[in-house]
């Protein structure tokens, strides 16, 4: 896979602009109308903690997980309190005690495993900390945009107050199914720049990975407010839900 650990050091001073929590309110909307009592949340991948502590705040017990302790002394410092519970380590080799309702991999994380096997064995890591009939949620983006766009895309998009700008490089390998993306970071005279690769999946190959774990796909949207999914979306939201059997 990435080397997360490297990945998370170097992005996790800016990691909330390059990834600002538009619709984070959306997400704790949507499991507060499904527990409105609250639940138990491990997140995977857990980053800055811009999904867990706002699910935090609002009444449910959260369970961070991510390989870079950088991302996780930055969530540290958003959350003095400690509501997030954190554990520094691999989520791809994680267990759990199945008493979880909802396993979160938000945000492409699932796209950052590069390796098939490790893709698997992060939905048998997930079965383990859920309850029978508890949700893994995954949010990525909508390979189908990437495939239609050439070989290289390039993209500017200004970050935080606009005193910052994204300059991304995409390298395309429909083969593969794989991005390899040059970000560079320009602003307030510094330039940051690092690679990140993902590999995409389609949703068919998600679900057959998924059921190998005795994971059932329920629901597939392009928004947290449940629209279905069509050439538009940008993001496919993939809940699943655990065998009870």
């Amino acid at each position: 896979m990435n080397d997360l650990p490297m990945y998370g050091d170097i992005v996790s001073g800016f990691y909330d602009l390059l990834y600002p929590p538009t619709e984070v309110p959306q997400v704790v909307e949507y499991v507060k109308e499904r527990y409105p009592d609250g639940c138990k949340i491990v997140d995977f991948g857990v980053g800055t903690g811009r999904t867990a502590i706002p699910l935090a705040l609002a009444g449910n017990e959260v369970l961070g997980i991510d390989i870079s302790e950088r991302m996780i002394e930055a969530l540290r410092d958003k959350d003095p309190d400690r509501m997030v519970r954190t554990e520094v380590k691999s989520f791809i080799e994680a267990t759990g005690d199945e008493s979880y309702d909802l396993c979160m991999i938000m945000n492409n994380t699932f796209f950052m495993i590069l390796d098939e096997g490790e893709r698997r064995q992060t939905m048998h890591s997930a079965a383990t900390y859920l309850k029978d009939g508890g949700y893994l949620i995954m949010d990525t983006y909508a390979a189908h945009h990437y495939l239609n766009s050439g070989n290289t895309v390039f993209t500017s998009t200004p970050l935080g107050k606009g005193d910052l700008v994204l300059l991304d490089q995409i390298e395309i390998d429909p083969i593969a199914q794989r991005l390899v993306a040059l970000r560079s970071v320009v602003g307030h005279g510094n330039v940051s720049t690092f690679i990140e690769v993902s590999r995409f999946s389609l949703p068919q190959d998600m679900d057959g990975l998924a059921s190998q774990a005795d994971f059932k796909l329920v629901a597939r949207m392009k928004d947290w407010e449940g629209a279905k999914v069509d050439i538009a979306a940008r993001s496919h939201i993939s809940i699943y839900k655990k065998s009870t059997e």
